[in-house]
């Protein structure tokens, strides 16, 4: 029976006795969490819901070097750690689309969501990306992990929320990522289930050398 921490809802970093999975924002974590949370054995899932946040509270995504604290379970006490990546254009375009059509409009008042919501509403794509900043991760360092530092850029994008014992595999590559599921005993497998920000990428050339730069570890 799969086990749930009181007052989750979609937490998509899940964990068991010998499997965790990482989940990189808009990375199609959604899916493999969906896949995991109805037939995984011993599924975990350690965020809370965005209502129940509190400032220190992750609310789904967790950096890999931060899980110990938030759950007091190390790293090293996993035989198997993975996250899923995508193109990294593709992934600064959901993360676009998704922030900036969330939003609950009354006449003229907007109340956002979140503040990566309006960030993202405010600008182009091309704005968003050339301001260099993922309001995400700038949120996760003032409101989650206050010493973490936001060097995302620095670092690139994907490996800031991962370190070294962390495996990494294309959210297209559906059957590798069943294989390791099945493998732990889950039989259920991984579908397509927010597809947020999958049409075509409209862009400059030079936003797309900008991205890979931020992916790469090489700030613009």
């Amino acid at each position: 029976m799969a086990k749930r921490v009181k007052g989750n809802g979609l937490m998509p970093v899940f964990y068991n006795d010998d499997l965790l999975f990482i989940h990189i924002p808009k990375c199609g974590g959604c899916s493999v969490t969906n896949a995991a949370r109805k037939g995984l054995p011993g599924f975990i899932e350690p965020g809370v819901k965005r209502k129940h946040h509190k400032p220190g509270v992750p609310i789904g995504h967790i950096r890999a070097v931060d899980f110990e604290h938030f759950t007091g379970r190390p790293l090293n006490t996993f035989k198997r750690i993975f996250a899923t990546t995508r193109d990294p254009v593709a992934t600064e375009w959901s993360k676009w689309n998704f922030w900036r059509m969330r939003y609950f409009q009354d006449g003229e008042f907007v109340s956002w969501r979140h503040p990566a919501d309006q960030f993202a509403w405010d600008r182009t794509f091309d704005e968003f990306v050339s301001s260099g900043i993922d309001p995400f991760n700038e949120w996760y360092c003032n409101e989650i992990v206050e010493d973490a530092k936001p060097d995302y850029n620095d670092v690139g994008r994907f490996n800031w929320w991962l370190t070294e014992q962390v495996e990494t595999v294309r959210i297209e590559d559906v059957e590798k990522i069943n294989k390791i599921l099945r493998s732990h005993g889950c039989e259920t497998k991984v579908g397509h289930d927010n597809r947020t920000g999958v049409g075509p990428v409209i862009h400059t050339r030079e936003t797309i050398e900008t991205i890979r730069g931020y992916y790469e570890g090489v700030a613009a």
